[in-house]
């Protein structure tokens, strides 16, 4: 099948990985805008987008920790990638993490960097795993994670924001729970709190109202959803003034210090966020669904996603799918594909089996991956 002229920007044409997870070293090279990494069980598929995610925002697709990434009985992995983000500009990035120095350095076109921050918005990425697919009957963290985690590739502030605010949340139990006799401390880490809470909360809101427009949409293939916030932060700011509520939450952590100190964290907060999906096309919430249609509907909040960054900053995401098209026929596979396609994503599968029906579409980069 011969394709559109499909822009090549926020494109990933070469990485290289040394010691990383199970791979001693691994390099590929290309210049199609569709990679297939197929192979068994087992042969390091995933850990190819691992390697890929950490360039973006928080801890990578696993979240894991880096020194959990290093290769076993080996000091240090080495992942460095070559991006094209516009016309002949590319970006040359390195990340290293050594586990006798228990220190990750950045490398941005061969020049040592405290972080990827400045140039994220650059190559927005976004990706989707198996796990991924239990977040609607999982707990209210995972579906907190999970939006966060798009909310970065629009606010590259947010998550910096998340871990200074569980990081005071932390420091707030230990001075409750050690009765610690600090009551101006205490007052400045709930004062900042409220306002990191608030602020928090109003870029979830905003990404969610977003994604509701379109994930609202009748779409080819795909179910038509709502997600709703409940009790939560986001809720009042539909209402309320933002100052209001930091002083109410503000009020609200005073208040509930001794309980706090019983219950050994906080009942108040954007860590209680909880998150709710509704499958409009069934008439029934996303956790009374199979588990085939919980899968369409995290690919619809996906695709929105993708199509809601690339309407907003110009660039399409790039899209790391991890065993994606199990479990979906071909007609969806396709509409899927070429959807993603349209947008001009460069999209990265891992499979077991290379699909047929990608075998109809030109520039397709095929890699069998095998056990080294």
């Amino acid at each position: 099948m011969l394709e559109k002229n499909i822009s090549l920007n926020n494109f990933i044409n070469s990485l290289s990985i040394q010691n990383f997870r199970n791979h001693e070293n691994f390099e590929i090279i290309t210049k199609k805008p569709s990679v297939v990494i197929y192979g068994k069980n087992g042969v390091g598929k995933t850990s190819i987008l691992e390697a890929l995610s950490i360039f973006s925002n928080g801890k990578g697709l696993r979240n894991s920790k880096l020194i959990e990434m290093i290769k076993a009985n080996e000091d240090m992995f080495c992942i460095s990638v070559s991006i094209k983000v516009e016309n002949n500009i590319f970006l040359e990035l390195k990340s290293t993490y050594s586990k006798a120095k228990k220190s990750r350095k950045i490398f941005i076109n061969g020049k040592e960097k405290k972080s990827f921050k400045k140039i994220k918005t650059s190559f927005p990425m976004l990706w989707v795993t198996p796990y991924d697919e239990k977040i609607f009957g999982g707990s209210a963290s995972s579906r907190r994670n999970f939006i966060d985690r798009i909310v970065a590739n629009f606010d590259q502030e947010h998550p910096s924001r998340v871990n200074e605010y569980n990081k005071l949340l932390k420091q707030r139990s230990k001075i409750l729970k050690e009765n610690i006799n600090d009551e101006d401390w205490l007052n400045v880490i709930e004062d900042q709190l409220s306002k990191l809470a608030v602020t928090i909360s109003s870029s979830r809101l905003d990404i969610v109202s977003r994604l509701a427009i379109l994930l609202k949409d009748k779409r080819k293939g795909f179910p038509n959803l709502r997600l709703d916030f409940v009790d939560s932060i986001e809720n009042q700011l539909l209402e309320q003034p933002a100052l209001a509520i930091e002083k109410e939450l503000k009020e609200k952590y005073y208040n509930a210090r001794k309980i706090d100190v019983l219950i050994g964290g906080s009942l108040y907060g954007c860590h209680k966020t909880e998150l709710f999906c509704f499958n409009l096309e069934k008439n029934m919430p996303a956790d009374m669904c199979s588990s085939g249609e919980q899968k369409l509907l995290l690919i619809s909040i996906i695709l929105a996603s993708a199509k809601s960054l690339k309407n907003s900053i110009k660039v399409a995401p790039i899209m790391l799918l991890d065993e994606i098209f199990t479990h979906l026929d071909a007609a969806k596979r396709s509409i899927l594909f070429n959807q993603l396609r349209e947008l001009g994503s460069q999209i990265w599968i891992t499979t077991t089996e290379t699909d047929n029906f990608l075998k109809n579409y030109d520039n397709v980069h095929y890699y069998e991956l095998k056990r080294e």
